[in-house]
């Protein structure tokens, strides 16, 4: 599923070159996915995520955080928040840093 940002550049780039498939599209865009590039995470990784997010649709953000290397990870739900989380998330997220580098 790719969500109206950016379905709306690939619809257009396929109104002139109709010879792109849907596979040729899937097949590139496997490429850039970042859930490829979670396997190289070894850091702790403290994520949040948004059940409304209609730019980053929370099951993107699920397959990244499942493919993270680095068991040290969590994350957080926000059931009634889009691509924004609260301000309580950053809050928790500093004290989280702070607490991982010894500043507590």
């Amino acid at each position: 599923l790719i969500v109206s940002f950016p379905r709306r550049f690939i619809d257009d780039y396929r109104k002139t070159h109709p010879e792109i498939t849907d596979e040729t599209v899937n097949n590139t865009l496997d490429y850039i996915d970042v859930s490829n590039l979670t396997p190289w995470i070894h850091v702790p990784v403290f994520m949040g995520v948004g059940l409304l997010d209609r730019i980053c649709p929370p099951h993107t953000n699920f397959v990244a955080f499942n493919n993270v290397a680095c068991p040290d990870k969590q994350w957080f739900v926000f059931k009634k928040f889009g691509h924004g989380v609260p301000a309580s998330q950053h809050k928790a997220e500093l004290e989280w840093i702070k607490m991982k580098f010894g500043m507590k």
